[in-house]
Order: structure tokens, then C-alpha cells, then sequence
């Protein structure tokens, strides 16, 4: 039985009576894995080191990854290739399975206020989309001007960057919204459309109930 980065083969079907006989494929699985990943390659000395490798098995993983992919020039083949790391991976499928309704405490006239759900116009978290290759990283997103007659407008655009830029500001910001009269989810929602380019379409019929549904929002 070998690990594999793709999975476990538990034996390779072939015309031949020997399970030591290896598949191409699964070789090639294998080295990619140990030359491209740096935690594989360490995973295979940690396996060593538990004794659930056999140490001639692992030279023999090692010596093959070398021999086939270690003067082998990636760069033409990962034009225009991007990766995400693992824990965005994990917060992006959790966005995907998670409810799109926010419930906000709505304010009424009188002294009573109740709960209702609202349709979610913003992600509940950032993931980062980096190109392969790349040591900078992920681009920030364009910050929008923000121009006011009555008054400065630095700590609104300060504001708007932290929340665009900084995955935990924007979770930490998300999470604090209870109420329909706080001002996260306008910021929010000004976030979404100018820096995100994100305009989530409300349900027909529940425009004029929701909170932070007015369309003509202008960061100029």
C-alpha cells in the first residue's frame, strides 16, 4: 500500500502477477509531489522516522523524484497558473456550504425589536487567489477616492483598506454586525461593490425591506 498525494493505491492492476510492478502514473504522481512540495518531501523522512516507511522505499521515492523532475524547468508550464493555501481553501468551501442569511435585530418605533433574516450581500470571509511562481503574493484590491464637502475623508478610506486587505478585520467586522442601524453593513457593502466588484442580486419583492439594499452607493 503507498501514500500518494492523489490518494492510496492499495495495488496497481496490471497483466503481471507482481505487486511490486509500479504504475507510470503513480510514479509520476508521486515525484511531482515530492519535488514541487517541500511538506511532502519532508512527510516522506517523517514516515521514515515512524517506521512506517521502509527506509530503501524512501531513497527510492527521493532518488526518483530527482532523476525525473529535478533539472525539469516548471516555469512554462505554470504561466498563468494560481494556487490558494490551505486555509483559504477551508474558509471558501465553508463560504460555499453556509447559509446566505444573516439574522439582524431590527429596530423598530416603538421599545420592541425583533429578529429577521436578511439576504447576505457580502462574503463572510476574504480568501486570497495567488499566482503560482509569484514571491509578492496576492494583488490588494483598488481602493476607491472618497471625496466629502463636509469633512475629511482619510479615516473612511483608512478604513476601507484595513477591511479589504486584512482577512481577520473583514471576518472580525462580519461577525460584530447584529443590527439593522450599524454602520458595518453599509461598510460592508460598499466594500463588496467598489473594491470587491461583488453586487449580490436581492430576491425580487425584497428590496425595499432589506437594510442595505440601495444600489446607488458611490464611494466618489
Amino acid at each position: 500500500m503507498r501514500g500518494v498525494y492523489g490518494g492510496i493505491d492499495t495495488c496497481n492492476v496490471t497483466q503481471f502477477g507482481n505487486f511490486n510492478f509500479c504504475s507510470y502514473l503513480t510514479e509520476k504522481n508521486e515525484s511531482l509531489s515530492i519535488t514541487r512540495r517541500p511538506d511532502i518531501r519532508g512527510l516522506v523522512n517523517m514516515l521514515v522516522a515512524e517506521k512506517v516507511l521502509n527506509t530503501n522505499l524512501a531513497k527510492g521515492l527521493l532518488s526518483t523524484a530527482d532523476r525525473l523532475f529535478g533539472n525539469f524547468d516548471f516555469s512554462k508550464h505554470m504561466k498563468g497558473a494560481t494556487y490558494m493555501t490551505m486555509e483559504d481553501s477551508v474558509a471558501l468551501q465553508k463560504n460555499l456550504c453556509s447559509d446566505e442569511f444573516v439574522t439582524l435585530t431590527e429596530s423598530s418605533t416603538s421599545e420592541v425589536e425583533g429578529a429577521k433574516s436578511f439576504v447576505l450581500l457580502w462574503p463572510k470571509s476574504l480568501v486570497w487567489v495567488h499566482p503560482a511562481g509569484c514571491c509578492y503574493g496576492a494583488r490588494f484590491n483598488d481602493l476607491p477616492l472618497l471625496r466629502s464637502l463636509e469633512g475629511s475623508t482619510q479615516l473612511a478610506w483608512f478604513l476601507l483598506g484595513m477591511l479589504t486587505m486584512i482577512p481577520e478585520v473583514w471576518s472580525c467586522t462580519v461577525r460584530t454586525l447584529t443590527s439593522t442601524t450599524q454602520w458595518n453593513g453599509w461598510f460592508l457593502r460598499i466594500a463588496s461593490i467598489e473594491c470587491l466588484g461583488l453586487n449580490k442580486r436581492i430576491p425580487r419583492g425584497q428590496g425595499r425591506q432589506h437594510p442595505f439594499a440601495q444600489r446607488k452607493l458611490k464611494a466618489v
